[in-house]
């Protein structure tokens, strides 16, 4: 099978996969999702910025878009996880374009054209579904390449093993936060092979610039996973043992243009867009002392949403999907323990980063924007946590995928289930009320085939690239 055939069948089992989370997901179900989805539509139709709206807060901007899309408030369920989805449906009669307002108008555009841009072009601007279908697209084309720059560490699957509960779930709806995730996957993946280079090249370093710099342009809340992957490196190298290697400049050059020019877009636009940070309506008055106690007593809420649940109620993975997540992450963190020094102090680090960067954002930025911090922000500075386990035994690494991915599914299925009939309603959808587009067994068949099929076909032989010389052999990287 030539390599074309291999790419093609990655990503189209990876976007299939993701779309069923697409089909599962109740109209406006994602997390801010319709101003998300405004925004893109605006942004396709050569609206950037939109008119500020006295009424609202600084950020909100309003846009002209198809009428059907500002229809389907999800309110009605959202605050109420015993309330079905069915009172969110598109507006029959909405025709034509209305002016609305979007809370999303003054983020970076980015995200927003990738996939508004396609929509304009190939699907129906007045669907949710063609949103996120094109959203998942971009996350499916970076987590095939992942997966397979994951070969030259020979365990392409870890990538698959890393993503928590609700990673799927943002997968499938439309957030930059979802294609943060998916270039972070990327970026941890190159880091990995860095620790364990002899020394660095810049093309190894641009897998790893490059990636993070499209994430922090697109989404400049990932600078706090650049430094959770920049404690990595600095720690991981420095305890190699034996001199400190100085990279050269062609290095240096590769490692901090592009994320010079991401910083550069994200100033640019803030001034372009007048962005503002105050937020009055959930700045606090606290002080340095009572924001540090709280933010650090809500750590707790913190992981549990890391893992698999939202702020409010549109979405939570069942506590035995949270928990194997959590078992993945304990198994990677045992399997890095075992390795060496140099891999603990490095684990130990980045997850000292992942704890202390929700407590670092809102005690600095309390009088501002408050405690606004969400466990799914974390997420892509988490992802080292099980990455970074790449010395794993082959047999290891696929019980984490089988883990990850049986948590996957019995996260599906209890998503279809809050909105089909309310948590607690049957698991068996009686007395269903929401519909996905496929049935709901269907649906879930359909997901538990595809995750299987995506990691099958990610370790069909001779696809896989040629281990580079500047990455160690196993035998030589249990220092």
């Amino acid at each position: 099978m030539s390599k074309a055939l291999v790419v093609a069948a990655q990503v189209g089992l990876v976007l299939a996969l993701l779309l069923t989370w697409s089909m599962a997901t109740a109209r406006y179900g994602g997390p801010d999702e319709p101003a998300h989805v405004l925004r893109a539509a605006a942004a396709a139709d050569g609206d950037l910025i939109g008119s500020p709206v006295s009424a609202l807060a600084p950020g909100y901007r309003s846009v002209v878009v198809p009428a059907a899309l500002a229809t389907g408030d999800p309110s009605c369920f959202r605050h109420d996880k015993r309330l079905t989805a069915t009172c969110a449906t598109a507006g029959s009669d909405a025709v034509g374009t209305v002016h609305a307002a979007s809370s999303a108008g003054t983020y970076p555009p980015w995200y927003y054209l990738i996939v508004g841009v396609p929509v304009r072009v190939f699907g129906d601007p007045s669907q949710v579904m063609s949103y996120r279908s094109a959203a998942a697209a971009w996350c499916a084309v970076v987590l095939v390449i992942a997966l397979r720059r994951a070969r030259l560490l020979r365990a392409p699957l870890i990538a698959l093993a890393s993503l928590s509960p609700a990673a799927w779930f943002l997968f499938g709806v439309v957030n930059p936060n979802a294609l943060e995730i998916a270039l972070c996957v990327l970026t941890w993946v190159g880091i990995a092979a860095l620790l364990d280079a002899e020394a660095m090249n810049a093309r190894d370093v641009l897998w790893c610039s490059v990636p993070i710099s499209v994430a922090i342009a697109m989404r400049p809340v990932a600078v706090f996973a650049l430094a959770a992957m920049t404690v990595a490196l600095i720690v991981g190298r420095r305890w190699r043992g034996g001199p400190v290697l100085r990279p050269s400049r062609r290095v240096v050059v590769a490692a901090v243009a592009p994320l010079a020019v991401a910083a550069g877009s994200v100033v640019g636009w803030s001034l372009v867009s007048a962005f503002d940070t105050d937020d009055p309506r959930t700045a606090s008055t606290s002080t340095v002392a009572h924001a540090f106690a709280r933010s650090f007593s809500d750590t707790k809420v913190t992981l549990r949403e890391m893992a698999g649940s939202l702020g409010w109620h549109e979405f939570s993975a069942p506590p035995v999907s949270q928990l194997l997540w959590w078992i993945v992450v304990v198994v990677a963190a045992i399997t890095i323990w075992r390795t060496g020094v140099r891999a603990r102090i490095t684990w130990l680090a980045v997850a000292a980063t992942v704890l202390a960067t929700p407590i670092a954002f809102e005690v600095i930025l309390v009088h501002k924007v408050g405690f606004i911090w969400q466990g799914r922000y974390s997420i892509p500075a988490a992802l080292g946590l099980v990455v970074l386990a790449v010395r794993a035994r082959p047999r290891l690494v696929g019980a984490l995928v089988v883990a990850s991915g049986l948590a996957e599914v019995l996260t599906l299925w209890a998503t279809l289930r809050r909105y089909a009939v309310g948590v607690h309603g049957s698991w068996f959808f009686v007395h269903s009320r929401w519909q996905p587009p496929l049935p709901p067994f269907v649906l879930l068949g359909l997901n538990a085939a595809l995750f299987a099929g995506a990691a099958l076909v990610c370790r069909v032989p001779g696809s896989e690239p040629q281990v580079r010389d500047t990455v160690e052999a196993p035998s030589r990287i249990s220092t």
